[in-house]
């Protein structure tokens, strides 16, 4: 996860500083796709052929490049080349592709791996037949040579010392909204939930930093976002389509935030994390597989503890960057209960699932699969 902004394709082809360009022929796919087949990194699926595989690459390819038709919601912005300086490295095979493209095959069942030395070197030097030839097997293996390459699953950030059960000092901070006062009694209007959340600090990796997160509305009979209609004639629609939940005061070691929502589902569509506080820049688009909460009208329901990661120093090694994820239910009721006691009395946890797709536009492709939630089930 990085903090600085992209700008979008379709903001570039509103300026004029974009081209559209023909997609890539199934010919030019399959040979990008050999890329990805090496000793240093390649993909298995048990079972799969290099056929799938090259299908399942040119898709992905394709969903990262923002060319495939979206839904209806989006306009289709094409495959771009940008005529400006460093954009045309930045964008056509730019860092943000290559995380998307990989996040696409690893929802599609596709894991990465990695050659040891001896094996690497065996591999590097056989003829190019004969290293198709490996590599046939290897994309189908039952297990596949080599070890683990990279990510192996959507899971919050895991390590000990990405600390997300710490115990701050309570009671935390309440927010309510800008310069209303927290100890005002807050209730739900007409077709109105409320939902908590808190911003999580315990410890040293987490302290300090910054954190957003992106709810938008989501419509489980389209799985899609939803949106106001085009057509729609009431001259004010109040329903809630989105909301961003941001970081208020990032020293505060628990910081519980209650939001107004009408009544619906919503996804955690997008996140973003950073050591100072962020403007509206949300890099994860968790198109792949949102997590998805309900709000019913008149209820306060908890959605959970949330704990940025900004640079932190594994005990594995490298430098971790994320968000982390746990419940507290009654460290929220707790800090709740000494500005909203009516509030923290009622307040119950809110019915939640992983695994809400969404039309993916651009930006970080993610998914993020939540602990112990359940697939969203089909049909519902």
């Amino acid at each position: 996860m990085r903090t600085s902004s992209i700008v979008g394709l379709s903001a570039l082809i509103s300026m004029g500083l974009v081209q559209s360009l023909p997609a890539a022929t199934t010919e030019d796919a399959a040979k990008d796709a050999v890329q990805d087949l090496t000793a240093d990194k390649f993909y298995n699926r048990p079972g799969a052929t290099r056929a799938e595989y090259e299908a399942d690459w040119a898709a992905c390819r394709l969903i990262a490049r923002g060319t495939p038709p979206p839904s209806k919601n989006f306009p289709n912005v094409g495959e771009a080349t940008v005529f400006l300086g460093i954009l045309p490295a930045i964008l056509t095979e730019s860092i943000e592709r290559r995380y998307s493209r990989n996040t696409c095959l690893l929802v599609r069942g596709w894991r990465q791996y990695s050659l040891g030395p001896e094996e690497k070197q065996r591999v590097q030097a056989m003829s190019e037949a004969d290293r198709a030839a490996y590599f046939e097997q290897a994309i189908r293996a039952p297990a596949a040579p080599g070890t683990p390459y990279g990510r192996i699953d959507f899971a919050p950030p895991r390590d000990p010392a990405l600390v997300t059960d710490g115990n701050p000092t309570l009671p935390g901070s309440v927010y309510i909204g800008r310069k209303i006062d927290p100890a005002v009694a807050m209730t739900p209007g007409a077709n109105e939930g409320l939902v908590v959340l808190a911003f999580r600090r315990p410890g040293k990796g987490s302290s300090g930093r910054a954190i957003e997160l992106q709810l938008q509305r989501y419509d489980r009979a389209k799985r899609d976002l939803a949106y106001p209609s085009a057509e729609a004639t009431v001259p004010a629609d109040s329903t809630t389509y989105a909301h961003l939940a941001e970081s208020i005061d990032r020293n505060a070691a628990y910081e519980v935030q209650v939001l107004r929502l009408t009544q619906g589902d919503y996804v955690i569509a997008g996140t973003a994390i950073s050591r100072i506080l962020l403007v509206g820049v949300h890099t994860n688009a968790n198109c792949f597989g949102a997590p998805l909460f309900h709000v019913d009208a008149g209820q306060t329901v908890y959605i959970g503890d949330f704990t940025p990661f900004f640079g932190v120093k594994l005990s594995s090694g490298g430098w971790g960057y994320g968000i982390g994820y746990s419940r507290h239910l009654e460290d929220a009721r707790a800090t709740l209960a000494t500005k909203q006691p009516a509030l923290a009395a009622t307040m119950r946890q809110a019915t939640m699932f992983n695994q809400a797709r969404f039309t993916c536009v651009g930006g970080l492709m993610d998914r993020w699969d939540l602990p112990a939630l359940e697939a969203l089930p089909d049909g519902e």
